[in-house]
């Protein structure tokens, strides 16, 4: 229908031209068929298509015009092959076939030296760190080795890439304390399997502790727990979940025991413990990638600085060294206020002291 309407609209410019002769040129051979069988009405048009009716009353309009207006229409058809639009668009074949791309054979050689070798497996053994850390570790072994040597090796390391690749930066909370041990986040956690009681510190150390359940259930969680009170002393405080073992009769008799006050996260506005999952992420990761136990892993945590050079702010160092500076008050038969830590300033040689064995 298009090829009619370009047919309608010459002959309207004919029309207004004056013309009473012209030439219908058309490269349809449908238009060339139908126009002159409507204007002669020796054969009936002959179409299945669905716009017939349309087709027909074009035809019409066409017939109506010549023999209103007297004129003497010629239609032509003109080929492909001598269409000068046609001609002017026409390519050879040979550019139309599709040529195999050949492959051109490429040889490099990568020779990894002994500086990347000795990255790599300080980088391995200490649990694919970021950069910063690997950087601590590489400049122990040899003072010589630079940042941008470290950070090429770490960013082309494919363990790191296959588990957890993306940087993800935590939003900073509010739950930090200044005192070592005086708030202590708990939370149960699954790596491998098996259940863990973990136990983050909240103050500057960030010291971790990772028990294994053999139940997820209240008498197993409380006998962990107290055996960590035992070795180090109650805290203050306890942040934990609504989980059913933290909810339980046993557990609230033993922060009682040991005057520990426990808040719990809310329910009715769900957020999650940055503290704690950030120690959570890097443990389970350094467990993925080196392919460790989670005591390993934990070891490496507490063991690995917060920096990129002082050995003193890993969690095992600043735990030690700050907690040294305070003094525990005495086991539950003998103190009031159970498991909490006194400031006392660091202990002079000859002064009387308790200490759990």
């Amino acid at each position: 229908m298009a090829e009619l309407d370009a047919v309608i609209r010459g002959l309207n410019i004919a029309l207004a031209w004056g013309l009473k002769g012209l030439e219908v040129l058309t490269d349809s051979a449908t238009v060339h068929r139908w126009v002159p069988d409507g204007l002669s009405e020796k054969a009936r048009l002959n179409t299945k298509a669905a716009g017939e009716m349309l087709t027909r009353r074009r035809i019409g309009t066409v017939q109506s015009l010549v023999e209103e207006y007297s004129l003497q229409v010629k239609v032509s058809l003109v080929k492909s092959s001598e269409n000068k639009a046609d001609i002017l668009t026409r390519v050879p074949q040979e550019w139309l076939k599709p040529r195999e791309a050949v492959a051109r054979s490429v040889c490099a050689l990568t020779v990894e030296t002994g500086v990347q070798k000795r990255i790599r497996e300080i980088h391995h053994t200490a649990g694919h760190p970021g950069v910063r850390r690997t950087f601590y570790f590489t400049k122990r072994s040899n003072p010589e080795i630079t940042r941008r040597q470290v950070q090429a090796v770490v960013s082309g390391c494919g363990i790191c890439k296959s588990i957890d690749p993306a940087p993800v930066k935590w939003r900073q909370g509010c739950l930090s304390v200044e005192r070592v041990w005086q708030r202590l986040a708990m939370d149960i956690r699954h790596c491998g399997g098996h259940a863990y009681l973990t136990l983050v510190d909240s103050g500057p150390s960030r010291f971790a502790i990772w028990r294994p359940l053999k139940h997820q259930s209240s008498a197993n969680v409380v006998s962990q727990l107290e055996s960590v009170f035992l070795e180090r002393g109650a805290q203050e405080e306890i942040l934990a979940d609504n989980d059913t073992a933290f909810r339980s009769r046993m557990f609230e008799q033993l922060a009682a025991k040991w005057g520990v006050k426990v808040r719990f996260r809310s329910a009715h506005y769900p957020t999650g413990n940055g503290i704690a999952e950030r120690c959570h992420r890097t443990i389970k990761v350094i467990v993925a990638r080196k392919g460790c136990a989670v005591a390993e892993a934990v070891y490496l945590y507490n063991i690995t600085p917060r920096d990129d050079c002082k050995r003193s702010v890993s969690p095992g160092e600043c735990f030690v060294l700050i907690s040294s500076e305070t003094a525990w008050c005495g086991p539950p038969s003998t103190a009031g206020p159970i498991g909490k830590f006194v400031p006392k300033g660091r202990s002079r040689l000859g002064e009387a002291s308790w200490c759990p064995m």
